[in-house]
């Protein structure tokens, strides 16, 4: 039998803000975890070069139909 009357209802909107602030406080630990990792990752001055280098690979995948005459 379906519970009914307020008691149900609010106990569904206090289980919706349990839920919520658990939502929330996970979001703002995965956060924290993050922003510790940049912090602590030193910074990767040939970056751009492996940027560079990451397209070119890409581009080159990309062409490689055209030069089998695909």
């Amino acid at each position: 039998m379906e519970p009914s009357g307020h008691g149900f209802v609010e106990s569904r909107l206090i289980l919706g803000r349990v839920l919520a602030e658990c939502e929330l406080n996970a979001f703002r630990s995965a956060q924290t975890h993050l922003d510790e990792l940049i912090e602590l990752t030193p910074p990767n001055p040939s970056g751009s070069l492996a940027l560079a280098q990451e397209n070119d690979i890409l581009q080159g995948m990309t062409d490689v139909p055209e030069r089998w005459g695909a």
